[in-house]
């Protein structure tokens, strides 16, 4: 009887160690699975706020064409000078001058009383088209394809000031007021410079 009981007992041990060692590797699996999973929703989470930085860049630049248009349509039909844009649209034409800096930007944005008076100078994120300084909506030939302001390092500036931001690509509004998404090659293939009249 003294070895069945030894027996019994050594088989109910090797269960056990046989059991112990199949959930030791099930664990190790689940904490495995559960480490891939994470990563992979830290992964999203980040892309997803790529993307809502890059969406509200777009919403900015299309905001202050806007402002662009309804500025020139009360002088003239002109833009406003590229030296001073941020401040001449400020206040009549935007409400707002967070719009002036990307999110995508952590830099300080331009505070502007409503004289147009700088009350604290920081980074504007955007540069409009320097070759678009004062000229008249009604010369350019195709507003639709001519860029007004985008993503850059510079208040005002060509292709040469761009900063691209999101994605290796950038954020623009046009001359007709709409904005878009570009990268780096369809950019460089816009005409900054409006033809001759």
């Amino acid at each position: 009887m003294g070895d069945i009981d030894k027996h019994t007992n050594d088989e109910t041990q090797d269960a056990q160690n046989q059991a112990r060692r199949t959930s030791g590797w099930a664990i190790a699996a689940l904490v495995l699975g559960l480490a891939a999973g994470m990563t992979l929703l830290i992964i999203r989470a980040q892309n997803m706020t790529a993307e809502s930085r890059q969406s509200c860049c777009l919403s900015n630049l299309k905001s202050m064409a806007h402002a662009q248009l309804m500025y020139a349509q009360d002088y003239d039909g002109r833009f406003p000078p590229v030296d001073h844009w941020p401040k001449a649209l400020y206040g009549p034409y935007l409400k707002n001058c967070q719009i002036l800096t990307c999110p995508a930007r952590d830099q300080a944005y331009a505070v502007m009383n409503h004289g147009g008076e700088i009350i604290y100078s920081g980074e504007v994120s955007y540069s409009m088209n320097v070759f678009l300084s004062g000229l008249d909506q009604g010369t350019l030939g195709y507003p639709d394809r001519t860029p007004l302001e985008f993503d850059g390092t510079q208040v005002a500036g060509g292709p040469e000031v761009a900063a691209y931001r999101h994605r290796n690509a950038l954020n623009l509004s046009y001359a007709d007021g709409h904005a878009k998404y570009l990268n780096n090659p369809e950019f460089l293939q816009l005409c900054f410079e409006p033809p001759p009249t």
